[in-house]
């Protein structure tokens, strides 16, 4: 019987690929949302679908959530002048589907610094551009749930929990992050 747990030696358990992935991908997205965490900027949310749909089709509706998320923030300035204006910093983690829960999507939105929004406001807007969409979940109790975050790395490994992954996505870790759709900041010079 172990009776301390720190004299376990978990060395002789190697990491899987996956593992490493989640660990590289967590990382990754610490890296990129830490600073407007400490701004207090960041909010996490979990967008439910309807039972029936397709991870194909969520991606096409979480991209369109976000084209009209940013639209309502930004009007037609984006199309405009695009090299003047960023649309919203975020990111959609895909999940769900084969292990009986619905297909859903948990996200971390950064406030725009551009716009003047309360915590209220941009959690209000979040909520009702995902009502627009045809396969929302409508029930507004359990459909849309929005915090604002006060842990960082621990809503990204909420996001990137590995049990529900590993199951959706057999090439890689990485491809539950919907790279297509999401926003990380602009490029780097």
């Amino acid at each position: 019987m172990i009776t301390n747990p720190q004299s376990l030696d978990f060395t002789v358990y190697p990491k899987t690929t996956k593992q490493k992935e989640q660990d590289a991908l967590r990382n990754w997205l610490i890296d990129i949302f830490e600073s407007d965490f400490i701004k207090e900027r960041c909010f996490f949310a979990t967008l439910l679908f309807v039972d029936n749909i397709k991870i194909d089709n969520a991606n096409k509706q979480y991209g369109n959530f976000i084209h009209y998320l940013n639209r309502k923030v930004y009007g037609k300035t984006l199309v405009r002048y695009p090299n003047d204006k960023n649309p919203i910093k975020q990111v959609g983690i895909i999940e769900g589907g084969e292990l009986s829960s619905n297909i859903h999507y948990h996200c971390l939105f950064v406030n725009p610094y551009d716009k003047n929004f309360s915590d209220k406001e941009l959690m209000d807007l979040i909520k009702n551009c995902w009502f627009k969409l045809p396969k929302s979940m409508k029930k507004s109790d359990i459909s849309v749930n929005i915090v604002k975050v006060h842990n960082i790395s621990g809503a990204i490994e909420y996001s990137t929990k590995f049990y529900s992954k590993q199951t959706m996505f057999d090439k890689s870790y990485t491809d539950c992050v919907d790279l297509k759709n999401s926003y990380l900041g602009p490029a780097k010079k």
